[in-house]
C-alpha cells in the first residue's frame, strides 16, 4: 500500500510551474532575468534541490542566481536535520550581461524538486529560451534652463532699514 501511494505522487502530474519573461535592456549591457517558480497552496521546494543554469549561453553571460531566504523547518526523511525550503511562489534574480545591441536567445534550465507532506514529486526540469533584446536608444538633448529674470522694483530694494522687534533703550 505504501509503494502504491509513493508511485501515484512520482507518476501524478507537477503542480509546480517555472516562467521567465522576455527581458529588454536599454542603454545598457546589465540586466537581472526574473525566475518565477509558482508553489501551490500546501506544497512546498527545497532551496537545495533547485538550480538554475544556462544550456545555451547565446551570447549572455549569466552570474549566480540570487535565492531568496526561505524557511527551516526538520526534514521529514531525517528529523534531525533541518532544510530551507519556499511555501510560496518565489522569484529568484539571475544578473547577467550581454554585448552589443541586437537580440539573444540563451536557453535557461531552472530545477527543482516539490513536495506536499512529505510525498515529494520526482525532481522537475524546465527549459526556458528567453529573449534577451538590447537596444541604445539616444538620450535627448537637454534643455536649456532660462536664467532667472528679476521684477525690476526689486533692483531699486533699499537693504539700509533693519527693523527690529526690541524697544529703544532709554
Amino acid at each position: 500500500m505504501f509503494f502504491f501511494l509513493i508511485s501515484s505522487v512520482w507518476a501524478a502530474q507537477n503542480p509546480f510551474r517555472s516562467e521567465i519573461a522576455p527581458i529588454t535592456l536599454t542603454n545598457t549591457n546589465q540586466g537581472t532575468m526574473e525566475v518565477l517558480i509558482a508553489i501551490p497552496k500546501g506544497y512546498h521546494l527545497y532551496k537545495d534541490m533547485m538550480s538554475i543554469q544556462a544550456v545555451e549561453s547565446n551570447g549572455v553571460t549569466f552570474y549566480e542566481p540570487e535565492l531568496p531566504k526561505g524557511l527551516f523547518q526538520s526534514d521529514p526523511a531525517n528529523p534531525s536535520q533541518y532544510r530551507e525550503h519556499y511555501e510560496e511562489t518565489i522569484v529568484i534574480n539571475v544578473p547577467f550581461t550581454v554585448g552589443a545591441d541586437g537580440s539573444y536567445v540563451p536557453k535557461v534550465e531552472v530545477r527543482y524538486q516539490g513536495c506536499k507532506k512529505g510525498l515529494c514529486y520526482k525532481p522537475a526540469i524546465d527549459i526556458h529560451a528567453v529573449v534577451v533584446t538590447k537596444k541604445a536608444v539616444p538620450k535627448p538633448s537637454p534643455v536649456p534652463i532660462p536664467s532667472v529674470v528679476y521684477p525690476l522694483w526689486r533692483s531699486f530694494q533699499v537693504s539700509y532699514f533693519r527693523f527690529s522687534s526690541q524697544s529703544p533703550k532709554q
